[in-house]
């Protein structure tokens, strides 16, 4: 990212497993779409994207977060595709997105 200028303090925070809309029959897909929600409704980013090993893409739709703000990576260690190869996926869709 910071080949891009984005500094990596602006744009890297983790979410706390914490999940207010839990049900007693969540997936922990649901748990982490619902838990990246409740960060976005906490700290009110300018732009943001979520790169995350679990496929979200549907539960986000649910929560009505545009799909687009979902990249997933695979959590192997060394198994593709891993984060160093959708940077630039990530960028682009922030930049195409920077507005929204």
């Amino acid at each position: 990212f910071q080949y891009y200028g984005i500094q990596k303090a602006n744009i890297i925070d983790t979410t706390s497993h914490y999940n207010p809309m839990k049900k007693m029959s969540s997936t922990p897909e649901w748990d982490r779409a619902c838990e990246i929600k409740s960060w976005v409704k906490a700290f009110k980013p300018e732009n943001w994207i979520a790169i995350d090993d679990i496929q979200l893409g549907n539960y986000f739709k649910q929560l009505t977060i545009p799909k687009w703000r979902h990249i997933q990576v695979n959590g192997e260690h060394f198994a593709a595709p891993m984060l160093r190869d959708k940077v630039e996926e990530c960028v682009e869709k922030l930049q195409r997105h920077s507005s929204t």
